[in-house]
């Protein structure tokens, strides 16, 4: 997977599905590398799979807190700051954490990572791959390239989601890959502008309410945390309904294993493909003692 040979994967992935630890695990892994191929059909029919066969032992109650804060988010944003900084690169506070910053002064609480963008000049430039390879405080996976559209790292233990913008003369477009039917989103064009946050200037878009909206609908002022822009943004752009419903299972999947229930069953009730009723109805552990007495 590391090094893009996908196709290779599948084909490991099928011939020794028996040798995975389970085959919720198995089915996962062959989703993944069938979303990497641009085959989402087949990437959410086997999310479905790898959900419907999670063991009922891996599904805890509750959620164990996790090493996301307001403080940590903060500082790991300061770090990748300084370092793009630092290498001439101008980015911008973007999406949730726009969100967050706009509406209540800083990182959202309930969120599991930091979102900024960075205006591309043309394919690669800047080398954003170099630049955050070469970090020793920066963890950047193997599999990225110079040239990928999205860049997801580790910084002082905390997600960093940076997403390259094309600029058009009627549109501004970011997304995860240049892969038709993936995940991109359209907004109308903006500039950027500076405000005072935590006694430090950061780069927003302007109008800072345009983009929020465009993102994620006139209600964004309003906490809404079964949301999830990769599902059901209207600035979703030319997406396969197939990505967005691999997105719903996969992320509830993930809800799942960390004992978040609730959140995964709002996922699920996004996705644009139908389920199986008994995928959608999954509770907690306690919640079926309580039906099972």
């Amino acid at each position: 997977m590391h090094a893009h040979r996908f196709q290779e994967a599948t084909d490991f992935i099928i011939k020794n599905r028996s040798r995975f630890p389970d085959e919720s695990t198995a089915y996962d892994r062959l989703a993944r590398t069938c979303y990497r191929l641009g085959d989402f059909r087949n990437a959410f029919t086997y999310m479905t799979e790898a959900l419907a066969r999670l063991s009922p032992g891996k599904i805890p109650a509750s959620p164990p807190k996790g090493p996301y804060s307001q403080d940590a988010a903060l500082r790991a944003l300061c770090e990748i700051g300084y370092v793009l900084e630092a290498h001439g690169v101008t980015f911008f506070l973007a999406a949730g954490t726009l969100l967050g910053f706009v509406r209540n002064g800083g990182p959202l609480a309930h969120d599991r990572d930091v979102d900024i963008g960075i205006f591309e000049e043309k394919p690669g430039v800047p080398d954003i791959a170099g630049i955050l390879r070469a970090h020793p405080a920066i963890v950047l996976p193997p599999s990225a390239r110079p040239g990928d559209h999205y860049f997801t790292v580790r910084c002082q233990g905390i997600a960093v989601d940076i997403f390259l913008h094309d600029r058009s003369h009627d549109a501004v477009s970011f997304g995860f890959s240049h892969t038709r039917g993936d995940i991109q989103w359209r907004l109308a064009p903006f500039g950027l502008t500076q405000a005072s946050f935590h006694g430090r200037n950061w780069l927003l878009p302007a109008p800072a309410s345009q983009y929020l909206s465009g993102l994620y609908g006139d209600t964004w002022q309003s906490p809404d945390l079964g949301f999830a822009s990769v599902i059901s943004s209207p600035a979703l752009w030319a997406v396969s309904p197939y990505t967005r419903a691999y997105y719903s299972v996969a992320r509830a999947r993930k809800y799942r294993m960390t004992g978040q229930h609730a959140k995964a069953n709002a996922l699920l009730a996004q996705s644009p493909i139908c389920l199986a009723p008994d995928l959608c109805l999954q509770t907690s552990p306690e919640d079926r003692e309580a039906k099972n007495p």
